[in-house]
C-alpha cells in the first residue's frame, strides 16, 4: 500500500469481514527482506459476507476481493448495482448479448468485458455515483478542466 494509514484502511476492512463471520482467504507469501518494512497487505478473498456488509458496499482499494454467489442475471446486476459507489466493473461471459445486456444494465463508469484493467488513455474514465464527476482522458480531460463562460454583449449601433 501506498502509505501506513492506506494500509490501515484496507486492514479495517478485512477485519470488519472477520468480525462480521466471512470466509477471509490471505495468500501466504515470503517477502524479500527488502520489502519486510513497508505496508503490505496479502492479496485476500473473502466469501460467505453479507450483501449489506461495509465490505460490500464501499471501495476498498487494496488486494481485496468479495466473492458472492448469484443465480439469475437480473440478481447479480441488482447486487453489483446495490451501492452508492460505481468506478468500474467486469463481465465474464462467452455471449456478446449477455455482455451488452449486462454492460449497459451496471451503474459504472467502465466496464471491462472478458479483461481487466485494459485501457487506451483516449478512452473516457471516471465513476458514476459516488466514485467522482467527470470523466479524463484526451477530450474528457480537457472539458472537465474548463469552465465554461458565455458572456453577451448588446452593443447599440448608431
Amino acid at each position: 500500500m501506498i502509505s501506513k494509514e492506506h494500509r490501515n484502511k484496507v486492514q479495517y476492512y478485512i477485519d470488519i469481514a472477520r468480525k462480521e463471520g466471512a470466509i477471509v482467504t490471505t495468500c501466504e507469501l515470503k517477502l524479500s527482506d527488502k520489502n519486510q518494512n513497508g505496508y503490505y497487505i496479502t492479496p485476500t478473498i473473502i466469501t460467505n459476507i453479507d450483501q449489506n456488509s461495509v465490505c460490500m458496499k464501499d471501495e476498498i482499494f487494496g488486494p481485496v476481493v468479495c466473492i458472492v454467489p448469484f443465480d439469475s442475471q437480473e440478481e447479480v446486476i441488482e447486487k453489483a448495482n446495490d451501492t452508492e459507489y460505481g468506478l468500474s466493473a467486469t463481465v465474464w461471459s462467452a455471449s456478446v448479448d449477455r455482455i451488452h445486456n449486462v454492460a449497459h444494465r451496471l451503474k459504472v463508469g467502465t466496464v471491462w468485458c472478458n479483461c481487466w484493467l485494459i485501457r487506451n488513455l483516449n478512452m473516457p474514465f471516471g465513476g458514476m455515483k459516488m466514485s467522482g464527476t467527470g470523466r479524463e482522458g484526451t477530450d474528457d480531460s480537457r472539458e472537465f478542466y474548463t469552465q465554461k463562460k458565455t458572456v453577451c454583449l448588446k452593443i447599440n449601433s448608431k
